[in-house]
Parts: structure tokens; C-alpha cells; sequence
């Protein structure tokens, strides 16, 4: 009986504990770059690549060259956003999940890129998970608790 309180209590304060966890890794600044990027042809791919654990909002600056930036989800081969410059690029995007991400310039010139994630967010499936533990060792807290009497 005292195990179940107890295995009820920790799902109970586990939401909690995530919360910090997560304050923690979002209060720590995440920057990938700067990198050189040469505009990419149709025989040579230039590109960086990168890995972003949570969804987030990011920004990119860029500096010299001029041309297009495309940003695509590496996983799903599915474009996520293009920007055009010329001179320098400042731009907010959204990182929407978990994963791995390319950047591929296309236009004339050497261009420096880097990416800096402002708001990492847990995903919803993670934000899920944690509400219904916190929701379900609430209930079996109350319960066990309850018939303890």
C-alpha cells in the first residue's frame, strides 16, 4: 500500500520536476554556427546541418552574398521556409518538432550563417504525457489515500 502512495505521489509531483528540468535547458543559449556557406549549383550541395531537440523559435542572420536560404526538415524531405537577401539576412522561423534540419543557400557570393534558438518549447506529445502522469497519480493519490482511512 505504502508503495502504491508513494509511486501515486511521484506521478503526482512528476509534472513538476519536468518543469524544472525544462527551465533549466531553456534558459541555456543554443547557437549553431556561424558557418561558411558557398551558394550551392546544380552539380555541388553546400549545406548545414543541424539537430534541435524540442520545438522552438529560432532566428537566422546571415551576412554578405546575396540569394535565397532555404531551411528543410532533413527527415521528412519537406521545405520549411526561404528567405531572400541581399547584403544581410535577419529572420525569425519556427523549428516545429524535434529533429534534424538543413540550411542551403542558393546565390552569388560566400555568405556567414548563424542560427540562434530563442524559445525551446517541450513538443505537445511531451507536454501530453506529463499532464496526464500528473492527472492520473492525483487520482490514484485521492484514492489511495481515501481507503487508507
Amino acid at each position: 500500500m505504502r508503495l502504491a502512495l508513494v509511486i501515486s505521489l511521484f506521478l503526482m509531483l512528476l509534472p513538476g520536476l519536468a518543469y524544472l528540468n525544462y527551465r533549466e535547458f531553456s534558459e541555456d543559449e543554443h547557437f549553431i554556427g556561424p558557418h561558411s556557406l558557398t551558394p550551392s549549383t546544380s552539380t555541388s550541395l553546400n549545406y548545414i546541418d543541424f539537430y534541435f531537440p524540442s520545438k522552438a523559435l529560432a532566428e537566422i542572420t546571415c551576412t554578405s552574398g546575396s540569394g535565397e536560404i532555404y531551411i528543410a526538415d532533413s527527415l521528412k524531405k519537406e521545405p520549411l521556409v526561404n528567405f531572400s537577401f541581399i547584403g544581410t539576412l535577419s529572420a525569425e522561423f519556427v523549428v516545429p518538432h524535434e529533429g534534424n534540419y538543413v540550411v542551403f543557400y542558393k546565390g552569388s557570393g560566400e555568405t556567414q550563417c548563424l542560427i540562434r534558438f530563442k524559445r525551446p518549447y517541450p513538443t505537445r506529445k511531451v507536454q501530453d504525457a506529463y499532464l496526464i502522469a500528473g492527472i492520473f497519480g492525483s487520482f490514484l493519490f485521492a484514492i489511495l489515500w481515501r481507503g487508507k482511512r
